[in-house]
């Protein structure tokens, strides 16, 4: 009887430690911050804006990308990703211009695209706007021309006279009400990061859950730390100087694996900065009621929901299905297309 006393009080002193764990990762890194007095604040100093775009409707980009895929051997590009025309603007106008009305103390927003795209819209470079190209960013032994989006995040850092201070978006967030620098940068310059605990991936057989292995892979060689804490699908915050110092240490194996085209070998390089940052103590947590919302194919109630700012989450996300009746909408009812589009975007 000792011995099944024994092993009833080993399982429940390693089912305590599992607990304090999970309360202790809760506390420090998933739990939202209290926001004390003058914390939206932020960060003071200069702060950029980096999207990596691309013009899936432009048909010399298109086969130029059919002619790389039967070289490097995939299949031609899905049927599924044909892009939409005819909208009034496309993801990325409304984007800039959701920046532009609720985060105006952004000091610039650069868009990484690959030669020689550029926004239809923007006839050309404004102070705030401006258009970089791979080659003119990418680090040595980069796969070029790229297709792999995941490849051009982790080359913006690169990007010349970047803030230190900068926040990579895609193309497909927008934000839905005014935003302070402290939702993204402490007042000592901190990023603030919104992180969920990356579990899942060990259990999916898709692709994308094997790029976050492979992430977890390099995660650990950066931080020695056995876990990998996911970003939300929203801005992430980021310094140049510690995109350069995770670079360093991954080493090689920087560029191994970043092909010209996604595949299991590439691995999230902001994802492996943010954990770096949150085991130098260097990262704080997202502030309370800091609403982020995820939508895919949304229907027209779902838009709906969308047309005020009391309604809207701070940041959201259209996944898949920003067609003609999503861009008609935003241009009516959300972002209407006015004078300041033409004097921040002409």
């Amino acid at each position: 009887m000792k011995i099944v006393g024994y092993i009833i009080l080993g399982i429940l002193i390693v089912l305590a430690a599992i607990g304090v764990w999970l309360a202790s990762v809760y506390s420090f890194c998933l739990k939202a911050c209290k926001m004390r007095e003058g914390f939206l604040e932020g960060f003071q100093g200069p702060i950029d804006l980096v999207y990596t775009w691309v013009d899936g409707c432009d048909e010399k980009w298109r086969q130029s990308q059919e002619v790389w895929r039967k070289r490097d051997g995939h299949p031609p590009i899905s049927a599924r990703r044909n892009p939409t025309p005819h909208l009034a603007k496309d993801e990325l106008f409304f984007s800039v211009l959701s920046v532009l009305k609720y985060m105006p103390w952004i000091r610039h927003i650069y868009i990484l695209t690959q030669t020689p795209q550029r926004p239809s819209w923007l006839l050309k470079d404004t102070p705030r706007i401006k258009v970089v190209h791979h080659e003119d960013v990418f680090g040595k032994g980069a796969a070029l021309p790229s297709f792999n989006g995941i490849l051009n995040s982790s080359q913006v850092h690169r990007i010349p006279d970047l803030a230190e201070h900068f926040i990579y978006m895609d193309d497909d967030i927008f934000i839905g009400k005014p935003l302070k620098p402290g939702y993204f940068f402490d007042r000592q310059g901190h990023p603030v990061y919104k992180f969920s605990m990356e579990l899942l991936s060990w259990f999916q057989p898709s692709a994308y859950a094997a790029i976050l292995r492979n992430t977890h892979r390099l995660c650990v060689k950066v931080t020695k730390s056995p876990w990998l804490f996911r970003l939300h699908h929203m801005p992430n915050p980021l310094t140049r100087s510690a995109c350069f110092e995770v670079e360093r240490r991954l080493g090689q194996a920087t560029l191994e694996g970043m092909l010209r085209f996604r595949s299991k070998t590439t691995y999230e390089f902001p994802f492996i900065v943010a954990n770096y940052l949150l085991g130098e103590g260097s990262s704080r947590r997202s502030p309370q009621n800091f609403k982020v919302g995820f939508y895919e194919k949304p229907g027209m109630k779902k838009l709906q929901g969308l047309k005020t700012e009391t309604s809207r989450p701070h940041v959201f996300c259209i996944n898949s299905g920003f067609g003609k009746e999503v861009s008609d909408f935003f241009s009516k009812e959300i972002f209407p297309l006015t004078a300041l589009v033409k004097s921040q975007t002409d």
